[in-house]
């Protein structure tokens, strides 16, 4: 291993569930911007920090001239303890958070692990379950719990200066203004801003039809090794990696009615204090998810 690695300067922390998959192929594109071409996430911080950092540096052996190196990991807000990020990179390092409406949030994620076939309860299920229950140790659950970005806000603001932290509301930042939200993004990590392709978009609403097909396309493996010798362009790795995604999947029906009884509960109920609390603390109006 390399004695003079560089670790990330930058880190996309959360929240999960608010175009992050698509963050990591967008950026990649940026010629002065480092993403490792494996994986778009290592879980060190959390779930693989036991591992030492040693594990964490071989990631970024392949660093050339990059200024900005980075990891796209959305499960840091609520799975990773921030003074090991500042253990390991420094105080400055630039953090970017992407906030979603907490009920819509949640049931994306619910979604997601439908179709990876990890989750067989119903929603009103699992939303009885986690408020009467707590946090549990199943992480890629906690489906509602996730949605306190108050809570899980704070934790880095205990450790960070605000001034190096940039954040993003996924229904008018990602949604509706993703152009300028990615000319924003480049100039907050200070490298000359370059027009991205923004249509990179991993696909919403479909199941999986073949668990290997799909690890294969996600996991570092010698046909993804081979296409990264003969295809060198990361955009168009993209691309194609988006085509095979898109054609190895089938749509499902989960009916959004499910969330709809539900969300004015979840909203008013459940998150309105904690909404209110973040609104102070990134200053920003997030009246869009209480109205």
């Amino acid at each position: 291993m390399k004695n003079n690695i560089k670790l990330p300067n930058f880190l996309c922390v959360g929240t999960s569930k608010t175009g992050t998959t698509s963050m990591y192929f967008i950026l990649k594109q940026h010629p002065e911007i480092y993403l490792n071409d494996k994986i778009k996430e290592s879980f060190f911080f959390c779930r693989n920090y036991k591992k030492g950092i040693s594990h964490y540096k071989k990631l970024f052996e392949d660093v050339k001239n990059e200024r900005i190196i980075g990891e796209i990991a959305p499960t840091y807000l609520f799975e990773a303890n921030p003074e090991h990020l500042q253990k390991h990179l420094g105080n400055n390092i630039k953090l970017i958070f992407i906030f979603r409406n907490p009920a819509t949030r949640a049931f994306s994620h619910y979604k997601m692990m439908t179709r990876k076939l990890r989750e067989k309860r119903t929603f009103n299920e699992i939303v009885k379950t986690e408020i009467q229950g707590g946090i549990t140790n199943i992480l890629y659950t906690n489906y509602v719990h996730k949605g306190f970005y108050d809570i899980l806000l704070q934790k880095y603001l205990n450790v960070f200066d605000k001034k190096n932290m940039l954040f993003l509301i996924y229904e008018t930042d990602i949604n509706k203004n993703i152009e300028q939200t990615y000319y924003k993004i480049q100039k907050f990590l200070n490298v000359n801003p370059i027009k991205l392709d923004t249509n990179i978009r991993m696909m919403p609403g479909v199941k999986i039809t073949n668990k290997n097909f799909d690890k294969l396309l996600n996991t570092a493996n010698p046909i993804n090794q081979f296409a990264k010798k003969i295809i060198p362009s990361r955009k168009a790795r993209a691309l194609i990696k988006q085509f095979l995604t898109k054609n190895s999947h089938v749509n499902t029906n989960i009916r959004k009615n499910k969330l709809k009884k539900l969300k004015p509960y979840l909203i008013n109920d459940i998150y309105k204090q904690s909404i209110l609390n973040l609104e102070k603390m990134i200053d920003k109006n997030l009246s869009i998810w209480y109205k």
